[in-house]
């Protein structure tokens, strides 16, 4: 049986600024499969929606989940 090893090709949605960082930290993109948020300090979920942002329906956890330098989490997955 061959396998099919083919990837899903996932794009920037050319329409809107696809990239944002966040003012708390972290990092917004807008793909063609949905918003994706690399990072996710504290309050960032506050963040995107008072930016207007599509929420994320994908969290990237950085390796190293807490900033010692400043004391917080980098890995708080937050709701709405």
């Amino acid at each position: 049986k061959k396998e099919n090893n083919q990837r899903k090709h996932v794009s920037t949605r050319s329409n809107q600024n696809a990239v944002t960082s966040l003012p708390r930290g972290g990092i917004h993109v807008n793909t063609s499969i949905g918003a994706i948020q690399f990072g996710m300090p504290p309050e960032t979920i506050k963040d995107v929606l008072n930016l207007g942002l599509d929420k994320p329906r994908m969290y990237v956890v950085p390796k190293e989940r807490f900033n010692l330098s400043v004391g917080i989490s980098v890995a708080e997955i937050e709701f709405p």
